[in-house]
């Protein structure tokens, strides 16, 4: 019976930014428009995350808490930001792992 073949090693996507640069990144995306879900003004708090991989890529990640209306009243949610190259790629609600626009 044939070795089955291993699976690739992830690679590390980038320069590895400091927390600081992090929350930059993630500032100035939001500062930009770049979500409907919530803005920057919408941001309670900011810090880095874990690194993660994401299709096959490890990134960086930021975490952020945020304030949003619901039919329920004012509710406190997370985010999490993936960050390539110094920007932000995508946001996604860390808990589902669904994406956000």
């Amino acid at each position: 019976t044939p070795d089955p073949t291993p699976s690739p090693e992830p690679i590390i996507a980038g320069p590895q930014l400091s927390e600081t640069q992090i929350v930059t990144a993630m500032q100035n995306h939001l500062k930009g428009g770049g979500l409907k879900e919530f803005g920057f003004a919408d941001v309670k708090g900011w810090k880095a995350g874990p690194n993660k991989e994401l299709d096959g890529v490890i990134l960086q990640t930021g975490m952020v808490t945020y304030t949003t209306q619901t039919l329920f009243g004012e509710k406190t949610l997370e985010a999490q930001a993936f960050i390539s190259n110094g920007k932000v790629i995508r946001w996604v609600w860390p808990k589902s792992g669904i994406t956000l626009d």
